[in-house]
């Protein structure tokens, strides 16, 4: 599995455990790399990281169930 390019403001805020407020003010201020698809905000992986440091893979599958 391949990191998302884009994620949404909800995965964002589990993601950085804020509010979603907070992840508009930091798509607002410019320190994360925002674009408006339709009526959603989705937010890009890449800007995440040069906020937060790299993310590792795990962090998007760990919703995914395991083969048995």
């Amino acid at each position: 599995m391949e990191k998302p390019v884009l994620l949404t403001v909800s995965e964002v805020s589990r993601l950085l455990r804020i509010q979603r407020a907070k992840v508009y003010l930091l798509i607002e201020t410019g320190a994360l790399d925002g674009t408006k698809v339709g009526g959603d905000w989705r937010i890009r992986t890449d800007s995440i990281e040069k906020l937060i440091g790299e993310l590792p893979l795990s962090v998007f599958n760990s919703g995914e169930k395991k083969a048995a």
